[in-house]
């Protein structure tokens, strides 16, 4: 499978997976943490998407009921991290 390696902002998809999972998990809230920023990295927009929707909906599977998921995006100038 080929992978694009196009800046991608992963705060943009950090931002767009959380405001989807609401209506895939009901009841559910994804909170962000320094997502406001971008966070461009080389990669591909629609894998990266896939990955933190299939993260997030395992979190929301597998916490307790009123557990929180968080989704950060941290960075300093030399990587981005998603914990």
């Amino acid at each position: 499978m080929p992978l694009a390696t196009d800046p991608v902002d992963i705060a943009e998809i950090a931002r767009d997976v959380a405001g989807r999972s609401g209506h895939r998990n009901p009841g559910r809230v994804v909170q962000l943490r320094d997502a406001d920023a971008p966070a461009i990295v080389a990669g591909d927009a629609v894998r990266l998407d896939q990955v933190f929707t299939n993260l997030v909906d395992h979190a929301h599977k597998y916490s307790p009921n009123g557990g929180a998921v968080v989704l950060e995006v941290p960075r300093d100038p030399e990587e981005v991290l998603v914990p």
